[in-house]
């Protein structure tokens, strides 16, 4: 595998997703890569973007353009405009909370939430009402709630005076779900307040040292792997592979996949999208990555697996699908093995979370569904037990989608022996 030598591959998860642990999709490639003794890094922009954004410097950039944004402008209703100065006049509330905050819902001194329940000094938008109610007080076991919502509080003022798109775990997701011609998320990407101050910043330092790895280790190629697993990703991911591009120029192949990518752009023809990306991945994602670095390596594009790319002359193609999908042109005589070496790599590589640094995540309480709070609100080590389903009956579900139809269970032993490394590192045992 001679491609492993002179690569380095760079894999990142976009904003927005839940902030309470590591999104795992990066975390399961840079655990393939490094099984394949490629070095490999995963960072995780979702948590970054937004402890930059709700800091105290941050949320003081926030009021200071909001306040040239709000100038002169009409509001919908008498109500609107009385929210709206209310968040002005408390400026100084929430820049004297704002790192409390953060620190209190990443783990940070407990005796915070004393602070928070007696609810006096508090800054009072919408979601933090709702959450005090009419005794403006609650239990210390409740704080996160109220520091979350806090945070959503402030989501709303940015949303309303700076970027519309703008929500704590996601950014854009209507626009995008409904998107059906691609320069509407091209829009998305380059309108974005919040994205163009605080993303951008964030993605140059992340490739100026990428860069400089790079160059520092004589390698000349580098594969960028950008995940999508929700709609609310994919304006983050485009930022993410343009600034990409002008910092590693051709020397980086940049590849977008993820469950919305799988889905939504499953049949995705529009020949634009790879003015960007190089190469989109569809379903286990590892299958396609071995038989990208390949062509890249051996120039074989007949044993490409599951991706779509643009060819010289302006067509999108589609490579190795299954003959069952009839708008994909089956253009590999290998799919079947393909098909078999990832369903190996699915049972068999799961991450140690090497990098990650688990103290950074917040504990956001989004709802008191205990389902919810059990999958947000705690620190999680995040695995996969198996791909896809055994049963295959629920009338609700597409059973035709490949994450759903192709079950492959996880070979137990070696997700317990990552669990324990990570456990290891982290301290963590969820």
């Amino acid at each position: 595998m001679g491609y492993t030598a002179n690569m380095r591959a760079l894999c990142i998860q976009p904003p927005f997703v839940q902030l309470n642990a590591p999104y795992p999709a990066v975390w399961y490639l840079d655990a393939w890569f490094r099984n394949r003794n490629m070095a490999s890094r995963a960072e995780d922009h979702s948590i970054e973007l937004t402890r930059a954004l709700f800091s105290r410097d941050g949320l003081a950039r926030v009021f200071a353009a909001a306040r040239v944004a709000l100038k002169g402008r009409k509001h919908p209703d008498a109500d609107s405009r009385r929210r709206i100065q209310a968040y002005l006049d408390q400026e100084a509330l929430y820049l004297n909370l704002a790192d409390g905050v953060l620190g209190y819902l990443s783990g940070q001194d407990p005796s915070f939430a004393y602070r928070l329940a007696v609810g006096a000094g508090l800054p009072m938008g919408m979601r933090v009402e709702a959450v005090l109610g009419d005794d403006g007080g609650l239990a210390p076991a409740d704080a996160p709630a109220l520091a979350t919502a806090i945070l959503n509080d402030l989501s709303d003022f940015i949303s309303y005076a700076l970027d519309p798109g703008v929500g704590v775990v996601r950014y854009a997701e209507r626009l995008v779900s409904g998107a059906r011609d691609f320069s509407v998320i091209l829009q998305a990407a380059q309108s974005s307040w919040v994205l163009g101050e605080f993303y951008r910043p964030i993605l140059k330092a992340s490739f100026a040292r990428f860069a400089s790895e790079l160059m520092g280790n004589g390698d000349d190629k580098a594969v960028l792997c950008i995940t999508v697993p929700f709609p609310g990703c994919l304006a983050a991911a485009v930022m993410a592979a343009q600034e990409a591009r002008v910092a590693l120029g051709d020397r980086v192949h940049i590849l977008l996949g993820g469950g919305y990518v799988s889905t939504e752009l499953r049949f995705l023809d529009a020949p634009e999208v790879f003015d960007h990306f190089d190469w989109l991945c569809y379903d286990g994602g590892y299958a396609s990555l071995s038989s990208i670095l390949t062509f890249r390596d051996k120039g074989e594009p007949a044993d490409l697996y599951r991706v779509r790319w643009r060819a010289t002359d302006g067509r999108v193609i589609a490579s190795g699908f299954p003959a069952d999908e009839a708008c994909c042109t089956s253009s590999g005589s290998a799919v079947a093995e393909d098909a078999a070496a990832e369903a190996r790599y699915i049972a068999l590589v799961h991450p140690d979370y090497a990098g990650a640094d688990f103290s950074r995540y917040l504990r956001i309480v989004d709802s008191p569904n205990p389902m919810h709070r059990l999958w947000n609100d705690t620190p999680w080590l995040k695995y996969r037990l198996a791909y896809g389903c055994y049963w295959k009956r629920c009338a609700f579900c597409d059973t035709e989608l490949d994450y759903i139809k192709r079950y492959i269970s996880s070979d137990i032993y070696a997700l317990v022996a990552a669990a324990d490394t990570a456990s290891a590192r982290t301290g963590l045992y969820g």
